[in-house]
């Protein structure tokens, strides 16, 4: 979805051709209580609200009354034109179906208390569960609703798709919790936008949200004329196919000129264990009779998020100088430089080098702000794994974009594994996923417990599960005993190493964000999507109840795992979206010009840094 952010309300006005500007009656609405108060925010999702209001004349459905802020504000901007009918659950109406991210749970005498003490006429108050409500067919032609009840992705998806029927034309869907600048900082803002994707995903649309800078709203205006629809994949059973048309094209052979080249290969070296690892990818990359050289940027503790790593160059640190200038030696030499995703080089630096230049990232888009999106536009061309951030990098002002998939790793690969095997052999884990739960990013530690509620033999490991971490060497020992294996993300996807891995080892995958994955594998064939929970519960139930269907499944998936998604294929892959880019690839003066010694940047303010870095680390 596009979302257009406006910096004022007066643009908002504009924007919506609003005549009239709202009215906003609450004495204490500047009031800083959190950090969620900052920058005037309640008084920017207020204008929103009383500025549509002013504009209508029309009935309004506000989903989750809370104390009846909202509803006030909607009917004293109404002024009789229309009722505002709001909609909160009594404590004894939640279950766990209501939703897990509510703010809290009201008593009757709570709800709606607000406009209640001010005597404001036009409002019906209804008590019900948003998420389990049957909405009288009465309740219809609003010109706004108003979603702001239970923030859980599901909740929102499902609230929304019960009211958006009920909008006249030209009406507003409004989403509270909304704000694309936050969602790395507040879980159940990203879980409030998850929802909102998957709404827009299921009817087809391709909407512009306009968002008020600073608020936490989004709205959406139901067009009056038809409306721009996206692609929509009919879930006809939990075995949906999508059209063969939408899965890359095998991998061909890259160009033979490109065996001549010789490629850096530049990564984060933040432990010992990640600088072996992308030693032996160079080395197992060398046996396919490509030159790759490894080459570290150390970084104890971790890769520099951008903020830090722009303070360095521009105040000429010498410890990122030293870093530098050891890196511009090793690049002597070089044609193609691939930067991994957090290896700090500086868009700067990189628009000096005479290589040509590479960016990888599958950190997209928890890290966007912070990794990505700041250097992607220094680079000749930028590899993204997750497929649906793609069009982001255009929007950076990257030249050249493709997507990239993770490869399943190369000690994964099991070539005892097959398909015999994974026809008769028993596998006594049901269920499986493994994920951390210590970083708060998004819903998807509540997602996974709700799944649990429902399926208590599954097993949950990682780091703040109470199974706790585990090692590589038993990650591979339950997967290759597990049945179905789930694959829920933090945000968009799909992006994990997941992804391949669960297939890799024969287990069959269940993964969420089905309109992507419907572009890596085939959807009921080589893999089952879903966009709720109730999904994938249902999913789940069906096919551990089908083992003849699990295993046709998990053995698709494992044979295009080792068809199209192999270490040897990412890089083919690689470097045919790069070849036809390359400046003459196979010309012999281009290599001439480039292996003549010329440096690639001002050597001097390097070496003088690198002296001074000496002096101060020794």
């Amino acid at each position: 979805m596009r979302i257009l952010t406006l910096p004022s309300i007066q643009e908002f006005q504009r924007h919506f051709k609003l005549a009239q500007p709202g009215v906003i009656l609450e004495e204490d609405i500047d009031v800083v209580e959190t950090d969620c108060d900052l920058h005037s925010r309640r008084r920017r999702d207020a204008e929103v609200l009383t500025t549509l209001a002013a504009n209508l004349s029309a009935p309004c459905l506000d989903l989750g009354t809370s104390h009846g802020h909202s509803a006030f504000k909607l009917a004293t901007n109404l002024q009789g034109r229309g009722i505002v009918h709001t909609v909160n659950l009594l404590p004894e109406q939640h279950q766990a179906s209501s939703g897990q991210l509510v703010t809290h749970l009201l008593t009757k005498e709570q709800i709606g208390a607000f406009y209640r003490a001010r005597g404001v006429a036009g409002i019906n108050q209804i008590y019900a569960d948003t998420c389990n409500w049957q909405m009288p067919a009465g309740l219809r032609d609003f010109g706004l609703v108003f979603v702001d009840a239970a923030h859980d992705t599901e909740a929102v998806f499902k609230d929304s798709l019960l009211v958006c029927d009920r909008v006249r034309p030209g009406g507003y869907l409004v989403w509270h919790d909304f704000n694309p600048g936050l969602r790395q900082k507040f879980g159940w803002i990203d879980a409030v936008m998850r929802g909102v994707e998957l709404f827009f995903a299921r009817k087809g649309i391709v909407p512009e949200i306009v968002h008020l800078e600073n608020s936490w709203m989004g709205v959406w205006r139901v067009p009056s004329a038809p409306v721009r629809r996206a692609p929509v994949i009919e879930v006809v059973s939990p075995r949906a196919v999508r059209p063969e048309s939408s899965f890359p094209t095998r991998v061909a052979e890259p160009p033979a000129a490109l065996r001549d080249l010789r490629y850096a290969f530049v990564f984060p070296a933040y432990s010992a264990s990640r600088v072996t690892e992308e030693h032996q990818l160079a080395a197992r990359l060398g046996k396919l009779g490509y030159n790759v050289e490894a080459l570290g940027i150390p970084c104890v503790g971790g890769w520099w998020p951008f903020p830090k790593l722009d303070h360095k160059w521009r105040s000429h640190s010498a410890d990122l100088m030293s870093r530098y200038g050891e890196l511009e030696d090793m690049l002597r030499g070089k044609d193609v430089l691939i930067a991994a995703g957090g290896s700090m080089l500086h868009p700067e630096f990189i628009r000096q080098l005479s290589t040509f230049n590479v960016f990888l990232c599958a950190d997209d888009p928890e890290n966007s702000p912070v990794l990505s999106q700041p250097v992607a536009s220094a680079f000749d061309f930028c590899c993204v794994a997750n497929i649906a951030c793609v069009g982001d990098y255009a929007r950076w002002g990257a030249r050249h974009t493709a997507w990239l998939p993770l490869p399943v790793p190369a000690n994964v690969v099991d070539r005892t594994l097959t398909e015999e095997r994974l026809q008769t052999r028993t596998r006594d884990v049901d269920l499986v996923m493994c994920c951390e739960r210590v970083y708060g990013m998004s819903d998807r530690a509540q997602r996974l417990e709700r799944l649990h509620r429902e399926f208590p033999q599954a097993v949950l490991r990682g780091k703040g599960w109470p199974g706790g971490f585990i090692s590589d060497a038993e990650l591979l020992g339950l997967y290759r005993r597990a049945r179905v294996g789930w694959n829920l993300h933090n945000s968009t996807g799909p992006v994990n190493t997941r992804l391949m891995m669960l297939p890799a080892l024969g287990v069959m995958q269940i993964c969420d964000c089905r309109d992507h994955l419907g572009k890596v594998f085939r959807l009921g064939e080589e893999v089952v999507g879903f966009d709720t929970m109730d999904e994938c519960v249902d999913a789940t139930r069906y096919y551990l109840a089908r083992e003849d269907e699990r295993r046709r499944i998990a053995i698709a998936g494992w044979k295009r795992v080792l068809a199209d998604y192999t270490e040897e294929k990412w890089w083919q892959r690689l470097l045919n979206h790069i070849a036809p880019h390359l400046p003459a690839v196979a010309s012999p003066a281009w290599h001439a010009s480039r292996y003549a010694g010329n440096g690639t940047v001002d050597r001097s303010e390097f070496a003088h840094d690198r002296r001074l870095a000496g002096h101060r680390l020794n």
